[in-house]
């Protein structure tokens, strides 16, 4: 989880900083459209991190894969969403890990595990989306994914203001 949070941190902020360079009012209580949208943007990514192939990017360079408790196949793209939903709540996130190593929070939620698989590069992303075929499942999954994201934009947005 940490160094998912790394390399999303190194992919995504130097992009909302330049964003909030450019489109930025320069008041910290007056955020622009464009920074908003750049933030939305940032949490369905985050939450959609495992999508492809059930792997992160972290996980690919770790040799690890999400799961299905239920068919100990890999992890359909909603159960890697509901899996991530939790991770907002990441100091409830470490306890639960604590007393649980093997599993998170999310993982609890979503009925999933990780295991070890192949570590491939990050070039295996590349190769997973080129052969993705869009289905039912995914189309819900993306739909979650953006009304969850809009909830925590609202949500932040309310308890900032």
């Amino acid at each position: 989880m940490l160094l998912d949070h790394i390399i999303m941190s190194f992919a995504f902020v130097p992009v909302l900083i330049v964003i909030s360079l450019i489109f930025g009012t320069g008041e910290p209580m007056n955020i622009s459209v464009m920074e908003r949208l750049s933030f939305l943007a940032l949490f369905f990514f985050y939450f959609n991190k495992d999508y492809f192939g059930a792997r992160s990017l972290a996980k690919r360079s770790l040799g690890l894969v999400v799961i299905s408790n239920k068919t100990n196949e890999k992890a359909i793209e909603l159960q890697c969403f509901l899996r991530n939903i939790t991770i907002p709540l990441w100091p409830l996130e470490v306890l639960v890990t604590l007393f649980s190593r093997s599993r998170r929070m999310g993982d609890l939620i979503a009925n999933t595990r990780v295991e070890a698989y192949d570590k491939t590069s990050m070039a295996s992303l590349v190769d997973d989306i080129k052969s993705y075929k869009l289905n039912p499942v995914s189309m819900v999954t993306i739909g979650t994914g953006i009304v969850y994201s809009v909830f925590l934009w609202l949500l932040l947005g309310t308890l900032s203001g």
